[in-house]
């Protein structure tokens, strides 16, 4: 009796071969049921339309490498100056596009530098002067918004708008393959940095515990800013496709701009529910498409955009919290 009890124990473990794979299975299962039952209850709108199943997917790609860059930025804790700096790099990658006629190399090069560039800058402050991330980060975030109000207003001043792209001005990365390829390779890459590079090694043991991770001859600081760079690559290329989809990024004051990550805010959150069975950036991806298509169902069932929307947003990140951190003992910082 014993020796079946044993058995039957290990029949789920991931020690076993079936086991394994049930573990690493269940929670994509899970999604796709969820998906499936929805998709139905609807009448099939998203899963059997091609042009709505791909504006799904372009939707997911933005989210999902706002969310690849979160993986790394939040090392140190909960950065939203990340956000200022994303819609800031957007705004100057479309002044590249429509002012310097630079094209799809001009966006993507000022939306990823732009992007490095401050969120190195609100490392730089945080660590140097050792403050919480969340402190320096809110206060980083507010300096960005300011520098986004003024931009703003110059262009108030002179009788225009926010930058706007045109519909033949870099506008192709949100239609037909392409939001699919980015998804795919943005997969493979941030998996493979993830998990297979010692960057990603040194980056994990640094945000787990700095002082052990000194012992085991990290350089801390080093990986800390390592980190920064590779989730703000991650985040610069989605304020590219954002601007290319949407043709613009307004810019906002009172930390609105937090509103930008929202969603890859959830999709982060949900991966943590999932990364003990599948490798982090794999998570995210699921969980990016399961977030959209949760807002597209919302969407179809006439759900205010602007108000309730944004209540079920939250309630998806107290959830998706709450799942990432059971079990947690200590503090969650």
């Amino acid at each position: 009796m014993k020796k079946e009890k044993k058995e039957k124990a290990g029949f789920l473990s991931a020690d076993k071969g079936f086991g394994h794979a049930f573990e690493k299975l269940v929670f994509p299962l899970g999604l796709c049921i969820i998906y499936i039952f929805f998709d139905l209850l609807l009448g099939g709108g998203v899963l059997v339309q091609k042009n709505a199943f791909l504006t799904l997917i372009s939707h997911t790609v933005m989210q999902a490498y706002i969310a690849w860059g979160l993986i790394f930025i939040f090392s140190g804790g909960p950065d939203f100056s990340i956000a200022g700096a994303m819609v800031l790099a957007a705004n100057v990658g479309a002044v590249a596009v429509t002012d310097w006629n630079l094209g799809y190399f001009g966006l993507f090069f000022f939306c990823i530098s732009v992007t490095v560039v401050l969120q190195l800058i609100s490392t730089a402050v945080r660590i140097h002067f050792k403050l919480p991330t969340w402190v320096s980060g809110l206060a980083m975030l507010m300096i960005y918004e300011a520098i986004g109000a003024v931009y703003t207003s110059s262009r108030s001043a002179r009788g225009l708008t926010t930058i706007t792209l045109g519909a033949d001005q870099c506008r192709a990365l949100g239609r037909g393959a392409w939001p699919a390829i980015f998804l795919i390779a943005g997969t493979v890459i941030m998996h493979f940095i993830f998990s297979h590079t010692k960057i990603g090694l040194n980056y994990r043991a640094a945000s787990v515990n700095a002082t052990v991770a000194g012992y085991m001859g990290i350089n801390s600081k080093k990986a800390q800013f390592l980190a920064a760079v590779i989730g703000a690559v991650s985040v610069g290329i989605a304020a590219a496709l954002t601007i290319s989809t949407n043709s613009k990024l307004n810019a906002f004051t009172g930390l609105g701009s937090i509103s930008v990550i929202g969603k890859a805010l959830a999709t982060w959150l949900l991966a943590g529910a999932m990364e003990k069975r599948l490798s982090k950036p794999v998570c995210i991806l699921l969980g990016a498409f399961f977030t959209a298509f949760l807002f597209n169902v919302m969407t179809r069932l006439n759900v205010p955009s602007g108000t309730w929307q944004d209540v079920a947003n939250a309630g998806f990140i107290l959830v998706f919290g709450a799942l990432s951190f059971a079990g947690t003992k200590e503090v969650v910082k």
